[in-house]
C-alpha cells in the first residue's frame, strides 16, 4: 500500500491541479485575443508559471487539504469506525461539487474576457446572475439529498451506517454555498488577486483545523460535517469580500441566499425520526414550495434569468 500512496497523492491532487491551472490560462489566452481582435494567442513564457500556475496550483492545494482534513483528523482523534461512517455521508456529496465547478469554469471565460476589456459592469452583472442562479439551483438538489439522506444511506451502505445520514443531511448544504463562492471567484482570478485567494484558502484552513480539534471530541463525526459546512460558509464570505463595496446588491443577495438555506435546513431538519416515507415526500414539497416562494420575494430570480440560463445552456452544448 505504501508504494502506491504517491500514485494515489499525484491522481487525487497533483493532477486537478494541472488540469484547472491549464483551464484557466487557456481562458485567459482566448480573453486576450478575442480582445485583441486579429493578434494571435500570446506563447507561453516561462515567468507565467510563476505568475500565474504556481499561485494557482498553491490555492487548489489549500482548498483540497481545507476540505478534506476532518477525515485525517477523525483518523487519528476517533479511529477507522467513525471515519467509514464520515466517509459514507461525505463521499456521496463530494462528487456533486464538481457541478458548481463546472458552472464556475464555464463562466470564467465570459468574466475574464468583459472585465480585462474594461467592460466592469458586464463582467459583474455576469457574475451577479450566476452568483444567483448556481445557488439556487444546488439548493435544489440539496433539499432532496437532505431530506432522503437517511433512505439513501440505508440503501447504499445498511442500517449499519445509519449515522452517515446526519453526515449527508448537513455537507448537502455546502452545495448552495460552493455555488456562491465559485461565481465570485472566477471574478477573483479575472484581477489575478491570487494572494488574496490563497491567504483565504489558508485562513480556512487553520479555522476547519481548529474548529475540527474542539468539535470532534464533544460531537464526533457530526461536529466535523458541522465545521465542514461552517468552514465553506467562511470561504463563501471571504471570496465575495473584497466586491462587496463596489457592487451594492451582492450583500443582499447573500443574505437572502441565506435565508432561503437557513429555512430548507430547518425544514429538512425536521424530517429525523419515525416519519414515513409519504410523511418524508409531503415534507419536501413542502421545503421546496416555501423556498421558492422566498426566493421570489427576495428576487433571487426573475424571467430574464431563466432565458439567460436557458441560452447559455444552448451555448454550452455548442
Amino acid at each position: 500500500m505504501k508504494a502506491k500512496l504517491p500514485i494515489i497523492l499525484a491522481i487525487e491532487i497533483l493532477l486537478p491541479i494541472f488540469l484547472i491551472a491549464k483551464l484557466i490560462k487557456e481562458s485567459m489566452a482566448i480573453a486576450k485575443q478575442k480582445i485583441r481582435s486579429g493578434e494571435d494567442v500570446p506563447s507561453f513564457e516561462i515567468s507565467r508559471i510563476f505568475s500565474d500556475v504556481l499561485p494557482l496550483g498553491i490555492w487548489n492545494i489549500l482548498t483540497i487539504l481545507y476540505f478534506r482534513i476532518d477525515v485525517f483528523m477523525l483518523m487519528k482523534m476517533t479511529g477507522e469506525r467513525f471515519v467509514a461512517e464520515y466517509s459514507a455521508g461525505f463521499r456521496l456529496i463530494e462528487p456533486l461539487l464538481t457541478l458548481p465547478g463546472v458552472l464556475g469554469a464555464s463562466i470564467m471565460p465570459i468574466v475574464v474576457s468583459r472585465w480585462t476589456g474594461m467592460d466592469k459592469e458586464g463582467a459583474l452583472r455576469s457574475v451577479d446572475r450566476a452568483s444567483r442562479i448556481m445557488p439556487l439551483t444546488m439548493t435544489l438538489i440539496a433539499l432532496p439529498l437532505s431530506v432522503f439522506s437517511e433512505e439513501i444511506i440505508g440503501a447504499l451502505f445498511g442500517v449499519t451506517y445509519r449515522n452517515s445520514a446526519n453526515v449527508m443531511s448537513l455537507i448537502a448544504w455546502t452545495l448552495p454555498l460552493s455555488g456562491w463562492s465559485y461565481a465570485w471567484s472566477s471574478l477573483i482570478l479575472a484581477e489575478r488577486k491570487y494572494r488574496y485567494n490563497n491567504l483565504l484558502a489558508f485562513l480556512a484552513l487553520i479555522v476547519n483545523f481548529i474548529g475540527n480539534l474542539w468539535a470532534i471530541p464533544r460531537y464526533g463525526i457530526t461536529g466535523a460535517a458541522v465545521m465542514t459546512v461552517g468552514t465553506e460558509l467562511i470561504w463563501s464570505i471571504g471570496t465575495c469580500a473584497p466586491f462587496a463595496k463596489t457592487h451594492s446588491p451582492l450583500l443582499k443577495n447573500f443574505a437572502s441566499h441565506m435565508a432561503v438555506i437557513v429555512l430548507g435546513i430547518s425544514i429538512a431538519g425536521t424530517h429525523f425520526g419515525n416519519l414515513t416515507l409519504t410523511h418524508r415526500i409531503i415534507l419536501l414539497f413542502i421545503a421546496l414550495f416555501s423556498m421558492t416562494a422566498l426566493a421570489r420575494i427576495l428576487k433571487l430570480f426573475n424571467s430574464d434569468d431563466i432565458k439567460g440560463i436557458m441560452l447559455f445552456l444552448k451555448r454550452v452544448k455548442k
